[in-house]
Protein backbone atom coordinates (compact mmCIF):
# COMPACT_ATOMS: atom_id res chain seq x y z
CA UNK A 1 0.00 0.00 0.00
CA UNK A 2 1.31 3.42 -0.97
CA UNK A 3 2.28 5.24 2.23
CA UNK A 4 2.27 8.58 0.46
CA UNK A 5 -1.40 8.14 -0.47
CA UNK A 6 -2.75 7.41 3.00
CA UNK A 7 -0.57 10.07 4.61
CA UNK A 8 -1.89 12.66 2.15
CA UNK A 9 -5.52 11.64 2.73
CA UNK A 10 -5.27 11.57 6.50
CA UNK A 11 -3.29 14.79 6.87
CA UNK A 12 -5.57 16.52 4.36
CA UNK A 13 -8.85 15.61 6.09
CA UNK A 14 -10.96 18.68 6.93
CA UNK A 15 -13.44 17.42 9.52
CA UNK A 16 -13.99 14.81 12.21
CA UNK A 17 -16.53 13.14 9.97
CA UNK A 18 -13.95 12.82 7.21
CA UNK A 19 -11.30 11.39 9.55
CA UNK A 20 -13.84 8.85 10.84
CA UNK A 21 -14.56 7.78 7.28
CA UNK A 22 -10.81 7.35 6.59
CA UNK A 23 -10.50 5.27 9.75
CA UNK A 24 -13.15 2.92 8.43
CA UNK A 25 -11.52 2.88 5.00
CA UNK A 26 -8.12 1.80 6.31
CA UNK A 27 -8.82 0.07 9.64
CA UNK A 28 -12.39 -1.19 9.28
CA UNK A 29 -13.41 -4.84 8.92
CA UNK A 30 -13.26 -4.56 5.15
CA UNK A 31 -10.55 -1.91 5.19
CA UNK A 32 -7.26 -1.74 3.36
CA UNK A 33 -5.16 -3.06 6.28
CA UNK A 34 -7.31 -6.17 6.69
CA UNK A 35 -7.04 -6.84 2.99
CA UNK A 36 -3.24 -6.76 3.32
CA UNK A 37 -3.37 -9.07 6.33
CA UNK A 38 -5.61 -11.49 4.46
CA UNK A 39 -3.02 -11.71 1.71
CA UNK A 40 -0.45 -13.28 4.07
CA UNK A 41 -1.77 -16.76 3.28
CA UNK A 42 -0.82 -16.30 -0.36
CA UNK A 43 2.68 -15.12 0.50
CA UNK A 44 5.62 -17.60 0.26
CA UNK A 45 6.59 -18.97 3.66
CA UNK A 46 10.05 -17.43 3.59
CA UNK A 47 8.51 -13.97 3.01
CA UNK A 48 5.56 -14.12 5.44
CA UNK A 49 7.48 -12.78 8.43
CA UNK A 50 8.85 -9.77 6.59
CA UNK A 51 5.48 -9.16 4.94
CA UNK A 52 3.64 -9.26 8.28
CA UNK A 53 6.10 -6.82 9.85
CA UNK A 54 5.58 -4.34 6.99
CA UNK A 55 1.79 -4.57 7.28
CA UNK A 56 1.91 -4.05 11.07
CA UNK A 57 4.17 -1.04 10.57
CA UNK A 58 1.70 0.44 8.08
CA UNK A 59 -1.20 -0.26 10.47
CA UNK A 60 0.54 1.44 13.40
CA UNK A 61 1.47 4.37 11.18
CA UNK A 62 -2.16 4.78 10.06
CA UNK A 63 -3.39 4.56 13.67
CA UNK A 64 -0.89 7.21 14.77
CA UNK A 65 -1.71 9.58 11.88
CA UNK A 66 -5.46 9.26 12.43
CA UNK A 67 -5.18 9.90 16.17
CA UNK A 68 -2.95 12.95 15.68
CA UNK A 69 -5.21 14.40 13.00
CA UNK A 70 -8.34 13.77 15.09
CA UNK A 71 -6.86 15.71 18.01
CA UNK A 72 -5.92 18.55 15.67
CA UNK A 73 -9.42 18.71 14.23
CA UNK A 74 -11.03 18.65 17.67
CA UNK A 75 -8.89 21.56 18.79
CA UNK A 76 -9.60 23.43 15.57
CA UNK A 77 -13.34 22.88 15.93
CA UNK A 78 -13.28 24.24 19.46
CA UNK A 79 -11.30 27.28 18.38
CA UNK A 80 -13.64 28.01 15.48
CA UNK A 81 -16.94 27.82 17.40
CA UNK A 82 -16.08 29.08 20.87
CA UNK A 83 -16.49 32.82 21.33
CA UNK A 84 -15.72 33.98 24.86
CA UNK A 85 -17.48 37.31 24.23
CA UNK A 86 -20.87 35.69 23.66
CA UNK A 87 -23.40 35.96 26.54
CA UNK A 88 -24.13 32.92 28.64
CA UNK A 89 -27.20 30.77 28.36
CA UNK A 90 -30.47 32.55 29.06
CA UNK A 91 -32.61 30.42 31.33
CA UNK A 92 -36.41 30.70 31.13
CA UNK A 93 -37.88 33.17 33.61
CA UNK A 94 -41.13 31.33 34.15
CA UNK A 95 -44.57 32.71 33.36
CA UNK A 96 -47.40 34.65 34.93
CA UNK A 97 -49.63 32.88 37.44
CA UNK A 98 -52.95 31.68 36.02
CA UNK A 99 -54.84 34.16 38.24
CA UNK A 100 -52.69 37.03 36.94
CA UNK A 101 -53.40 35.89 33.38
CA UNK A 102 -57.15 35.80 34.09
CA UNK A 103 -57.08 39.30 35.63
CA UNK A 104 -55.15 40.65 32.65
CA UNK A 105 -57.50 39.04 30.14
CA UNK A 106 -60.69 40.18 31.89
CA UNK A 107 -59.35 43.73 32.13
CA UNK A 108 -58.49 43.87 28.41
CA UNK A 109 -61.94 42.58 27.43
CA UNK A 110 -63.81 45.21 29.43
CA UNK A 111 -61.49 48.05 28.51
CA UNK A 112 -62.51 47.50 24.89
CA UNK A 113 -66.13 48.33 25.75
CA UNK A 114 -65.42 51.43 27.78
CA UNK A 115 -64.85 50.15 31.31
CA UNK A 116 -61.96 51.17 33.53
CA UNK A 117 -60.38 49.00 36.18
CA UNK A 118 -60.27 50.44 39.69
CA UNK A 119 -58.64 49.21 42.86
CA UNK A 120 -59.74 49.83 46.43
CA UNK A 121 -58.46 48.74 49.86
CA UNK A 122 -58.57 45.11 50.94
CA UNK A 123 -58.96 46.34 54.53
CA UNK A 124 -62.07 48.42 55.15
CA UNK A 125 -64.51 49.48 57.81
CA UNK A 126 -67.77 47.67 58.41
CA UNK A 127 -69.56 50.67 56.97
CA UNK A 128 -67.72 50.37 53.65
CA UNK A 129 -68.15 46.61 53.44
CA UNK A 130 -71.75 46.37 54.69
CA UNK A 131 -73.52 49.51 55.88
CA UNK A 132 -73.06 51.47 52.68
CA UNK A 133 -74.38 48.45 50.74
CA UNK A 134 -77.64 48.33 52.71
CA UNK A 135 -76.50 45.42 54.92
CA UNK A 136 -77.43 46.65 58.42
CA UNK A 137 -76.24 45.17 61.69
CA UNK A 138 -77.78 41.75 62.17
CA UNK A 139 -77.41 40.88 58.51
CA UNK A 140 -76.17 37.25 58.13
CA UNK A 141 -73.17 38.37 56.07
CA UNK A 142 -71.86 40.30 59.08
CA UNK A 143 -71.59 37.24 61.33
CA UNK A 144 -68.15 36.31 62.62
CA UNK A 145 -68.15 33.02 60.71
CA UNK A 146 -68.76 34.88 57.44
CA UNK A 147 -66.39 37.82 57.84
CA UNK A 148 -62.79 38.20 59.04
CA UNK A 149 -62.73 41.01 61.60
CA UNK A 150 -59.47 42.71 62.55
CA UNK A 151 -58.50 43.04 66.20
CA UNK A 152 -58.18 46.82 66.18
CA UNK A 153 -60.03 49.75 67.76
CA UNK A 154 -63.41 50.41 66.14
CA UNK A 155 -64.15 53.68 64.38
CA UNK A 156 -66.85 55.77 66.12
CA UNK A 157 -68.71 56.18 62.83
CA UNK A 158 -67.62 53.32 60.57
CA UNK A 159 -67.47 50.50 63.19
CA UNK A 160 -64.90 47.69 63.17
CA UNK A 161 -62.19 46.98 60.62
CA UNK A 162 -62.59 43.96 58.34
CA UNK A 163 -60.77 42.16 55.59
CA UNK A 164 -63.02 42.86 52.64
CA UNK A 165 -65.37 39.88 52.17
CA UNK A 166 -66.28 41.07 48.65
CA UNK A 167 -65.30 43.69 46.10
CA UNK A 168 -68.60 45.54 46.45
CA UNK A 169 -67.04 48.05 48.83
CA UNK A 170 -65.46 49.56 45.73
CA UNK A 171 -68.85 50.47 44.23
CA UNK A 172 -69.72 53.21 46.70
CA UNK A 173 -66.16 54.48 46.69
CA UNK A 174 -66.18 54.71 42.90
CA UNK A 175 -69.58 56.43 42.78
CA UNK A 176 -68.36 58.91 45.38
CA UNK A 177 -65.16 59.49 43.43
CA UNK A 178 -66.85 60.01 40.05
CA UNK A 179 -69.79 61.96 41.44
CA UNK A 180 -72.00 61.97 38.34
CA UNK A 181 -72.88 59.24 35.83
CA UNK A 182 -71.83 57.62 33.60
CA UNK A 183 -69.96 55.01 35.61
CA UNK A 184 -68.34 52.01 33.97
CA UNK A 185 -65.95 50.26 36.31
CA UNK A 186 -64.59 46.82 37.06
CA UNK A 187 -62.92 45.84 40.30
CA UNK A 188 -60.75 42.71 40.52
CA UNK A 189 -59.33 42.05 43.94
CA UNK A 190 -58.67 39.56 46.72
CA UNK A 191 -61.47 38.83 49.17
CA UNK A 192 -61.35 37.15 52.57
CA UNK A 193 -63.79 34.98 54.47
CA UNK A 194 -63.05 32.61 57.38
CA UNK A 195 -64.14 29.51 55.48
CA UNK A 196 -61.94 26.51 54.83
CA UNK A 197 -63.27 23.31 53.30
CA UNK A 198 -63.10 21.28 50.09
CA UNK A 199 -64.63 24.10 48.02
CA UNK A 200 -63.65 27.26 49.94
CA UNK A 201 -60.44 28.98 50.95
CA UNK A 202 -59.99 31.99 53.28
CA UNK A 203 -58.74 34.05 50.34
CA UNK A 204 -60.10 34.15 46.79
CA UNK A 205 -60.26 36.56 43.87
CA UNK A 206 -63.49 38.30 42.90
CA UNK A 207 -64.31 40.27 39.78
CA UNK A 208 -67.13 42.80 39.82
CA UNK A 209 -68.41 45.23 37.22
CA UNK A 210 -70.64 48.27 37.70
CA UNK A 211 -72.20 50.18 34.79
CA UNK A 212 -74.70 53.05 35.04
CA UNK A 213 -77.62 52.50 32.61
CA UNK A 214 -81.17 53.65 31.96
CA UNK A 215 -83.58 51.25 33.59
CA UNK A 216 -85.20 50.17 30.30
CA UNK A 217 -81.75 49.11 29.03
CA UNK A 218 -80.64 47.22 32.11
CA UNK A 219 -81.55 43.65 31.17
CA UNK A 220 -80.63 43.77 27.44
CA UNK A 221 -77.37 45.54 28.24
CA UNK A 222 -76.57 43.13 31.04
CA UNK A 223 -77.15 40.06 28.90
CA UNK A 224 -75.28 41.46 25.90
CA UNK A 225 -72.34 42.53 28.04
CA UNK A 226 -72.07 39.27 29.95
CA UNK A 227 -72.48 37.07 26.87
CA UNK A 228 -69.87 39.07 24.98
CA UNK A 229 -67.47 38.76 27.92
CA UNK A 230 -67.99 35.03 28.41
CA UNK A 231 -67.65 34.40 24.67
CA UNK A 232 -64.37 36.31 24.61
CA UNK A 233 -62.94 34.73 27.75
CA UNK A 234 -61.04 31.59 26.81
CA UNK A 235 -62.27 29.50 29.73
CA UNK A 236 -65.95 29.78 28.70
CA UNK A 237 -65.69 30.19 24.93
CA UNK A 238 -67.95 27.83 23.01
CA UNK A 239 -69.96 26.72 26.05
CA UNK A 240 -73.68 27.21 26.60
CA UNK A 241 -74.17 29.87 29.27
CA UNK A 242 -77.31 30.66 31.29
CA UNK A 243 -77.45 34.13 32.85
CA UNK A 244 -79.39 34.92 35.98
CA UNK A 245 -79.74 38.45 37.30
CA UNK A 246 -78.79 38.45 40.98
CA UNK A 247 -78.62 42.17 41.84
CA UNK A 248 -80.51 45.04 40.23
CA UNK A 249 -80.80 48.31 42.16
CA UNK A 250 -82.95 50.96 40.55
CA UNK A 251 -85.79 53.46 40.83
CA UNK A 252 -84.04 56.77 41.39
CA UNK A 253 -85.19 59.76 39.36
CA UNK A 254 -82.66 61.70 37.33
CA UNK A 255 -84.72 64.40 35.68
CA UNK A 256 -87.18 62.37 33.61
CA UNK A 257 -84.94 59.34 33.26
CA UNK A 258 -84.97 56.34 35.52
CA UNK A 259 -81.42 55.28 36.29
CA UNK A 260 -80.39 51.81 37.35
CA UNK A 261 -77.17 50.41 38.69
CA UNK A 262 -76.41 46.87 37.61
CA UNK A 263 -73.51 44.78 38.78
CA UNK A 264 -72.51 41.18 38.41
CA UNK A 265 -69.84 39.13 40.09
CA UNK A 266 -67.41 36.42 39.02
CA UNK A 267 -65.31 34.57 41.61
CA UNK A 268 -62.19 32.54 40.77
Amino acid sequence: MDSKKYKTEINGSKSLLEINQLEIKYLGRNGEINKLLSAIKDTPNEEKREYGQKVNKIKNDVLRLIEVRRKELRGKTTDEFFDSTLPGKIYPRGSLHIVSLAVEEITKIFEKIGFIRVSYPEVDWEWGAFGSLNMPKGHPARDDFETSYINAPAHPKFDRMVLTPHTSNGQNREMKRVGQPPIRMINISKCYRPNWDATHTPMFHQFEGLPNLHLRLILPALFARELAFLDTLRVTRGRMVTLRVSDVKSASLDGLNLVGLVWSTLMF
